[in-house]
Parts: C-alpha cells; structure tokens; sequence
C-alpha cells in the first residue's frame, strides 16, 4: 500500500508540473491580449475551453494507464482507493492552507490559488477556463487523481 502511494504521488507531481508548465508557457504566449473585436474574443475562448477538456481528458487517460500499469492491486476498490489516497490528501491539506489565508484582506494581492494550481496541475486548464477562484470547484479537483488511479488498478487474476 505504501508503495502505490508513494508510486501515485511522485507520478501526481510530475505530471502536474508537466501540465503547470504548458499552461504557464501557454499563458505567457496567449497571456494579456487586447482584443479588437467581441468575435475574435469569442472565437479565442471556446478554443482555449476545447484545449483545456482535451488536456484534462488526456490527464484523465494518463492516469488510467499509470494505474493499470504501475500500481499493485490490494484485493478491493476500497483498499486500492486507501493505496493512493496521499495525493488527495496533500491536496486537500494545500487547500485547507490555502482557502482561509486568500479569504484574508493581507493576502489580498498574491493570488495564493496559484500555489495550489501546482498541485492540481492537471486541471489548472479546466479551472481556468470556468473561473480560477472558486474554491469547491479546487478542492473537487483534488479528489479527482486518487479516485482515476484507484479505480483503474488492475485486478490480479
């Protein structure tokens, strides 16, 4: 059990610095940008929104196939849930720091979600394109990983 945890954080971290780092380079090049016209605007937005389902769909399937994969069956869906439980509970205890100090009006010029965009890199995308500032939406998020890989670990037969 301790292995596919600490099998499931490293290959968490990982892949959400791969997708942090897309999405900042992704920010930098289409970052602030003054728009002419609304269509334009428009046209711009609902790519980036297919970008970002296509991103988190991709994340999702990465998931799936490093669970399948990599990570050892414990015998029930509960006991696999429990063996990769450490990448939503460093989520969720990121969030807990998080939430009250944003709500803070001292904190009020560092956007402190960003630090846990890090963890929840996979769906930074996503959160973005809907609005990066709700925090239910931030803390579901963090269920997600441990749920997919848990779900997809394959049964020994």
């Amino acid at each position: 059990m301790l292995k596919n945890n600490l099998k499931s954080l490293c290959f968490h971290i990982a892949l959400c610095f791969t997708y942090f780092l897309g999405y900042v380079i992704q920010m930098s090049y289409f970052g602030v940008t003054e728009w002419v016209d609304v269509k334009a605007y428009e046209s711009h937005m609902i790519k980036l929104v297919i970008l970002a389902i296509v991103l988190t769909i991709l994340a999702s399937f990465l998931y799936y196939f490093f669970a399948r994969k990599f990570l050892e069956d414990q015998g029930s869906l509960l006991k696999n849930l429990v063996s990769v439980s450490s990448v939503s509970i460093f989520c969720i205890l990121l969030w807990l720091l998080v939430y009250p100090a944003a709500q803070l009006e001292v904190f009020s010029k560092l956007n402190l979600w960003s630090v846990y965009a890090l963890c929840i890199g996979f769906a930074t995308f996503i959160v973005e394109s809907i609005d990066g500032d709700i925090p239910i939406i931030l803390l579901i998020s963090a269920f997600l990983p441990s749920l997919m890989m848990g779900m997809s670990i394959k049964k020994i037969k």
